[in-house]
């Protein structure tokens, strides 16, 4: 893989685990608890995407930084949490840094998702890499949400999944040209800026039921 990859997974590893890590704090787990969260959700979309494409050992046991990261992130957000007694459960700062965080991770997954696809099978060009980045990118937030319990922010939030499959198939369509590094990073500032716009401006896709 091109160093740009190995940046992208390291940042949406970092922003997913710190997610993960600071809904496991604001539901009140324990320090177990947390760490499993904050694991679940850096590492649970690439488990996917290594699966679905054959992948295996899947990446995160032949090269287990992403773990080490996980655990390393939610140790010291709990110390650290623990010390200060930062209330994130009052506190308008736990969403502002968990929307950053997330985005930031569903922006990177995406695009490691989809260029795995495209260097391991250059002749897929579309299908494989959009499928591929948007459930790397949604699928460890997803089991985070399941295993709180809460509603999916895949099935429900403001232009989530939908911000990831619009970067894929702009990534997708720039890569065909043969602009790879360029493909990569229109790709997660797509992302990136969708998912910020529709936190911001309230974006949503189309309900057939309004509350």
């Amino acid at each position: 893989m091109a160093i740009t990859w190995i940046i992208f997974e390291f940042v949406g590893t970092l922003a997913f685990a710190f997610s993960g890590a600071m809904v496991g704090i604001k539901e009140s787990m324990d320090l177990f608890g947390i760490v499993v969260l904050s694991i679940m959700t850096a590492v649970g979309g690439g488990i996917l995407r290594d699966l679905m494409v054959g992948n295996i050992p899947v990446t995160i046991f032949k090269h287990p930084a992403s773990f080490l990261i996980a655990i390393i992130l939610a140790l010291v957000l709990s110390i650290v949490y623990r010390i200060t007694a930062f209330s994130f459960r009052k506190n308008k700062i736990f969403k502002i840094l968990f929307d950053i965080s997330d985005t930031l991770g569903l922006g990177a997954f995406t695009v490691t998702g989809a260029t795995m696809s495209l260097y391991m099978y250059p002749e897929m060009q579309y299908v494989a890499p959009i499928t591929l980045g948007v459930i790397t990118a949604v699928g460890g937030g997803l089991l985070r949400d399941i295993a709180v319990p809460k509603r999916p922010v895949v099935l429900y939030a403001d232009i989530y999944a939908t911000a990831s499959l619009a970067g894929s198939v702009i990534l997708c369509a720039i890569w065909s040209l043969g602009y790879k590094f360029e493909a990569e990073w229109a790709g997660f500032i797509v992302v990136v800026l969708l998912r910020f716009f529709a936190i911001i401006y309230k974006w949503q896709l189309f309900k057939p039921v309004e509350k």
